[in-house]
């Protein structure tokens, strides 16, 4: 399976695929303007317009919890949101996440705390 980084620039894409069932609607992907190209790690489709993909293999799914469990296989990262060392720049990334309390979509990237210091005040 593959899992593709929703950003402000495919959020109507993305959020239509969760709206309507490919089993109902066959032409879903279609009426996106998507375009689906094959991975080269994994037997499933990516789409060409994320800028950031994880190709996985399953290792289980649980069906009483209904969780499925990955390993990812490759990342994959369009060259246009890397930062001159070849890092991904969440600034040009622009991801986002569904707020689940509200049913909207926030955009991530603004920076509110640095790791491994914030939380040294807490040592003795």
């Amino acid at each position: 399976f593959t899992i593709g980084i929703a950003t402000e620039s495919t959020l109507a894409e993305a959020d239509y695929l969760g709206i309507d069932s490919g089993h109902k609607v066959p032409d879903k992907v279609a009426r996106t303007g998507l375009t689906i190209v094959k991975s080269e790690f994994v037997d499933a489709p990516l789409f060409e317009e994320f800028a950031m993909s994880m190709e996985c293999e399953m290792v289980k799914y649980d069906d009483e919890m209904e969780l499925l469990y990955g390993r990812i296989k490759n990342l994959g990262v369009d060259e246009s949101v890397l930062d001159e060392k070849g890092n991904i720049d969440r600034f040009k990334l622009k991801p986002i996440t569904f707020d689940t309390v509200y049913n909207t979509y926030t955009a991530l990237g603004e920076q509110v705390g640095t790791a491994y210091k914030d939380g040294l005040k807490f040592r003795g």
